[in-house]
């Protein structure tokens, strides 16, 4: 008979985001607005960037549809704060904003 349908992530590994919804402030100053996996980033220019982001288990990836970008972080964090490495080793973290 047919194939059994796999799932493509088993669910256990998939992080619920709804914990990150809401707004973040970054340590360079950014402001970030979470929704489920969409996210929108303020830099210092006040200019927006648009991506949506999965996590599976402490691994973050960022896509960028604006710009066709796709980049890759280890991430960690809890309820009001968390960190993201990037490839060349540079953190970056965030806070809830309340």
């Amino acid at each position: 008979g047919p194939e059994p349908q796999r799932a493509i992530a088993p669910p256990a590994s998939d992080i619920n985001l709804s914990y990150l919804s809401g707004t973040w402030r970054g340590s360079a100053g950014e402001r970030v607005e979470i929704r489920g996996n969409q996210a929108r980033i303020w830099g210092g220019n006040q200019q927006s960037c648009y991506c949506i982001f999965m996590i599976h288990g402490n691994r973050m990836i960022a896509y960028s549809p604006d710009t066709d970008v796709v980049k890759k972080f280890e991430y960690s964090g809890g309820l009001d704060q968390f960190m993201l490495r990037d490839d060349k080793g540079g953190v970056m973290s965030f806070e809830r904003v309340r």
